[in-house]
């Protein structure tokens, strides 16, 4: 949704919820087709999205269709899921997604079989949504996986979802995405990842992203 101008004179008595004053923002909501509304000043927000654009990474590698349905695991007390990338570059940030009001995590940038940590940067995730951690110091990156370590869950996947005007749909493959579990690496394609996370959906890739530098 996108603020496209305001009209003080939009008579108060036209809104659903009542206002004590006459005044509206103009907004255009994108999503399936909803068109123009027009949001009384004295609505209140419930949440608030902002977004930055950025020119500083030359690409951004990615499994996850984003946040709309994505759900949340957990394995213990904290929770550490991991993307494996193959791309030759520079590594310069990671991303994700937290659910929750404030949490901490780890990235570390490990070897593609986990045998190796290249690199580990502690961050804090002060807010809901997507974050973008800058790396203190750019890694030189090949074949690698991005971990990171969640206090409070770690965002995946949800399953495929039919809106109606637009469907939200997942598509996992073996060797993508991975969850630690007692110890264990386990791919979170597998059959039974359902049953051994202790979820009702079947999870699908982790919301984690990495970012080069140009």
């Amino acid at each position: 949704m996108t603020i496209v101008g305001y009209d003080d004179h939009f008579p108060k008595e036209y809104f659903n919820t009542p206002a004590s004053q006459d005044g509206a923002w103009i907004v255009y909501n994108s999503n399936m087709g909803e068109g123009f509304n027009y949001v009384s000043y004295d609505c209140p927000f419930n949440y608030t999205i902002s977004h930055t654009i950025s020119d500083k990474y030359s690409e951004v590698l990615s499994y996850d269709a984003g946040n709309e349905m994505d759900r949340i695991i957990k394995t213990g007390d904290s929770t550490k899921t991991a993307n494996v990338f193959h791309k030759k570059g520079k590594l310069a940030a990671v991303g994700t997604f937290n659910d929750s009001d404030k949490q901490n995590i780890r990235i570390e940038i490990m070897s593609a079989d986990f045998k190796n940590v290249i690199y580990t940067q502690d961050a804090s995730l002060d807010y809901h949504g997507y974050h973008t951690v800058v790396l203190t110091t750019p890694v030189e990156v090949e074949d690698y996986a991005v971990v990171i370590t969640y206090s409070d869950g770690a965002p995946v996947e949800g399953e495929s979802h039919d809106f109606g005007a637009a469907d939200y749909k997942t598509v996992s493959e073996k060797g993508q995405s991975f969850v630690l579990v007692d110890g264990t690496w386990k791919d979170l394609t597998d059959a039974d990842a359902k049953t051994v996370l202790k979820t009702d959906f079947a999870p699908g890739n982790a919301c984690i992203k990495a970012l080069y530098t140009k």
